[in-house]
């Protein structure tokens, strides 16, 4: 191997990634969509596989990560020369900084062509981007650390102020912004400064790294042609898709607002969709779940204020809302909106005989979607049973039409009245989970943080066998003991209920959102 990296080693880096990855994907699919009855092979795989691992959503990401640093250090210290080979080091550090450009624009694509084979939307291969634009900035700080040590270690420091130096040294800068401002504080407090650094600093590095490296323009230009063709086509399918979209929307209590698309499009139960209101910003679009089920007359979306973007909206349709007496709207606001998607969604439910959601907050968008789904097999002998936690009593109305339309087909829901911080429910979720489930989980899929966290924490797990259309509401303001009523007994029953349903092999867990509960927009 010489010190620079030719076609053959960036095409083979690209191929292995892919080829890994396809591989996965269609173990997953075989696996979780083909079989009812899971086989000890199958449950062992997932077992396995679908863990959490030290921070990573599921060991097969923790995988897949590991076998990509291993390769990238191979090519960064393979068959180095003897003579110069600090120097070496570093100009290969130069190489790879330009060949993980390209994956992880390949990896940041909304309309990802790797979804048809692999069945993962793009918020699930978002975590490996992010650990590509990490190494990306270790490669780019290496080479530069070690040009400017020998530069000046052999005399040559005039060079550092050549032209070629100086665009490096430019796009270096650039890619240390768009580090700083990608960790995960600035991502989900500051939204707009993350978007707008991510977009203009990586332009800028992309420019200055091929004024930089002539020799890698054709690199540069694939990466820029990924960015560019995932524009394009989101932006197209919008304008073909919503081209006369219009939304009738409705304050709610609690700072929320909710939207009623008067042209439904077809999406997966669970499913999440970029909004754009050109009315609102001109510049922003942002991920939101679906509250309504694909099987309903209409397609619907509640959003919680939460930052600025959310805030606007909201004072847009409240100074323009108005209703009688009768709570009969008499002034409804209507906005054009251009959807983005759908993206993602659970994994296939029905073939689980019972089905447990828990969800918290505005994360009930995702739980009704669902439930209003499998709803129609609940009067067929399967049970589905929601748990919702809110903070206030308020909150309730987000939904009353679902729950009491839920309940109607059978669906048992409970909500409960929660005056502790969101940290204590999803510590106490977690908590749950271990002690309930412990080895014997079946899988998880990661649902969405939705490119930034933006989901409220959901759960899905099998349930036993309970009273149907049944609605308990309980406050925990009248408790004397907050903690320890819900989650003795709430553990209580699950373990009762999950123990007895004889058919463990069915049991399926999703997760959405449950360690980034929240972000500002």
């Amino acid at each position: 191997m010489s010190n620079i990296i030719d076609p053959h080693h960036y095409g083979s880096i690209i191929a292995a990634t892919v080829i890994f990855l396809t591989f996965c994907g269609f173990a997953l699919y075989i696996i979780c969509r083909e079989s009812v009855d899971r086989s000890p092979v199958a449950r062992l795989y997932r077992r396995f596989f679908w863990k959490k691992l030290l921070g990573f959503p599921s060991r097969s990401h923790a995988l897949i990560i590991f076998l990509y640093l291993a390769m990238t250090a191979v090519l960064q210290f393979w068959d180095l020369p003897k003579i110069n080979r600090f120097s070496f080091v570093g100009k290969r550090a130069g190489w790879l900084t330009h060949v993980n450009l390209v994956l992880a624009l390949l990896l940041s694509m909304k309309a990802t062509p790797l979804y048809p084979m692999l069945d993962y939307s793009h918020e699930r291969l978002n975590v490996l981007h992010r650990w590509v634009g990490l190494v990306i900035w270790f490669e780019s700080t290496v080479h530069t650390a070690i040009l400017i040590a020998t530069l000046i270690s052999s005399g040559d420091s005039k060079k550092l102020h050549e032209l070629l130096s100086v665009f490096g040294f430019i796009a270096y800068g650039a890619l240390n912004v768009l580090a700083i401002t990608s960790v995960n504080y600035v991502r989900t407090r500051y939204y707009r400064v993350f978007l707008m650094a991510h977009i203009v600093r990586f332009i800028l590095a992309m420019v200055f790294m091929a004024l930089h490296q002539p020799s890698m323009i054709v690199g540069i230009i694939i990466a820029a042609s990924f960015w560019l063709s995932d524009r394009i086509y989101r932006a197209g399918r919008m304008v073909l898709h919503s081209r006369a979209t219009m939304v009738k929307l409705k304050p709610l209590p609690g700072d929320a607002v909710k939207l009623v698309f008067t042209k439904p499009m077809g999406f997966k139960p669970g499913a999440h969709a970029f909004i754009y209101i050109p009315e609102i910003s001109k510049l922003e679009s942002h991920p939101f779940y679906f509250s309504s089920a694909p099987s309903s007359n209409s397609m619907e979306m509640l959003i919680r204020v939460n930052g600025d973007w959310t805030k606007e909206l909201h004072r847009y349709v409240s100074e323009r809302y108005s209703e009688d007496r009768l709570h009969r709207p008499l002034n409804q606001p209507e906005l054009k909106v251009w959807v983005d998607g759908p993206y993602g969604g659970p994994p296939k439910l029905d073939t689980n005989n019972k089905t447990l959601l828990i969800a918290d907050g505005a994360g009930a968008s995702f739980l009704f979607s669902v439930a209003g789904q499998l709803s129609s097999r609940a009067q067929g002998g399967s049970h589905v049973r929601a748990v919702w936690f809110i903070r206030d009593e308020e909150h309730r109305t987000w939904f009353q039409e679902e729950i009491e339309e839920s309940e109607g087909k059978g669906v048992n829901i409970s909500v409960r009245v929660m005056s502790l911080e969101e940290v204590v429910v999803k510590v106490h979720a977690v908590s749950l989970e271990k002690e309930v489930l412990g080895d014997g989980q079946t899988g998880t899929a990661a649902v969405g943080d939705l490119e930034r966290g933006a989901a409220r924490g959901v759960e899905m797990v099998p349930f036993g066998a309970s009273k149907q259309g049944s609605t308990e509401v309980e406050s925990d303001h009248q408790q004397h003991n907050p903690i320890g009523p819900i989650s003795i007994s709430y553990a209580e029953d699950l373990r009762r209920s999950l123990w007895t349903t004889g058919n463990h092999k069915s049991r399926e867990k999703c997760r959405c959102g449950w360690q980034q509960a929240t972000t500002n927009y």
